[in-house]
C-alpha cells in the first residue's frame, strides 16, 4: 500500500504531518528499528512540526516532540539541555537525530 500523508491538528493547535505505518514490533528496540528504518525510506524534510508516521508508538512521541523542538530552538539561537543518550539505543538516538534535524 503506498504511504499517504494525512495533516492534523494536535490538542496544542500544531499542525502534525501524519505519514505511512511502521512495521509492528515485538519489543521498543525493535520498534525504534522499524521506525527508524521508515525515515530512512522516506526522509523528514525541514519542518516547523515534527512527522509523525501512523502507527508510532506512543512513549515515543515525547522524546520526538523534545528532538524536534531542541532542534527549533537551537536554529533560533536559543539553548536546549537536549540529551538524546536517555534513550539508550543507537537506533532511538539516530531517529531521535534525525527529528533534531527536521526541527533546526
Amino acid at each position: 500500500m503506498p504511504d499517504q500523508t494525512i495533516s492534523s491538528s494536535s490538542a496544542a493547535g500544531a499542525q502534525i504531518s501524519r505519514t505511512g505505518t511502521p512495521a509492528q514490533a515485538t519489543s521498543i528496540e525493535e520498534a525504534w528499528r522499524s521506525f527508524y528504518g521508515l525515515i530512512r525510506v522516506t526522509p523528514l524534510q525541514p519542518s516547523s512540526f515534527p512527522t509523525i508516521f501512523g502507527g508510532v508508538p506512543s512513549q515515543f512521541l515525547g522524546l520526538i516532540y523534545g528532538a524536534h523542538n531542541a532542534g527549533v530552538s537551537t536554529a533560533r539561537g536559543t539553548h536546549t539541555n537536549f540529551d538524546i543518550s536517555v534513550v539508550g539505543t543507537g537506533t532511538a538516538a539516530l531517529t531521535l537525530w534525525a527529528y533534531y534535524n527536521q526541527g533546526y
